[in-house]
Parts: structure tokens; sequence; C-alpha cells
């Protein structure tokens, strides 16, 4: 899959999830969906960001591609839940590292990802 495509499918699953506050949220509701959708965005393409890759063998070889960066990724949610609490929700925690698996996921259907790398070939 290519970025673009990770970083929409999320988004259009949480502007779903929210379509109640967009129909007939106030503007400041809509808003927040708004910035919480561009956060959802990036962390989709993340992956392919910290990490560019052009062919298959590099993505089977990509650090941000295997279950260890998405366990890292989530243990950052949850620091960052414990240090700065307010700025990040549980759900939206909860959300984002699906969000991030998902991307790996959605490699592993598209052609393959090393899912025990570093500790495998």
């Amino acid at each position: 899959m290519d970025t673009p495509t990770h970083a929409l499918i999320p988004v259009i699953v949480y502007g779903l999830m929210r379509r109640d506050v967009l129909a007939s949220g106030t503007r400041q509701e809509k808003l927040a969906v708004a910035r919480t959708a561009v956060i959802v965005g990036l962390v989709g393409a993340l992956p392919d960001m910290v990490d560019p890759h052009v062919t298959l063998d590099e993505r089977l070889k990509s650090w941000s591609h295997c279950l260890t960066a998405w366990v890292g990724f989530s243990a950052l949610l949850g620091l960052i839940l414990l240090v700065a609490g307010r700025w990040l929700s549980p759900k939206l925690a909860i959300g984002l590292s699906l969000t991030f698996l998902s991307h790996i996921i959605g490699d592993a259907i598209a052609g393959g990802v090393g899912w025990s790398y570093p500790f495998s070939d």
C-alpha cells in the first residue's frame, strides 16, 4: 500500500466514527475532530515516514514495519498518558496504536513485512 492510503483509511474510519459531531456539533467540536483527524492520518503514515522504503526487500528489513515498532510506539503512547495525560485520552491512545498496527497489517496483506524484525532475518 502507498503512504497516502495508509493515512487516508484511518482518517475516513475516524470521520465515520465522529459523524455525529461533524453533522451537528459546534464549531469548536468540529475543529477538535479535524485536529484529531490530522494526527490520526500522520500516525497512519508514520511507519513510512520514519523509515521510507521503495522495494519489498527494504520493507521486509524495515525496523518501522514490525511488531517491535508497534510495541515501542504503544509504549510511547502509554508514557505520554502517564506523564502528560491531559494531551492524550486513553481512547485516542488505543486508536492511535491500532492505526499504527493497521499500517503494518495493510503492508503485510500487500506483500509482506518482517513481523519479528530485528529478531529474525
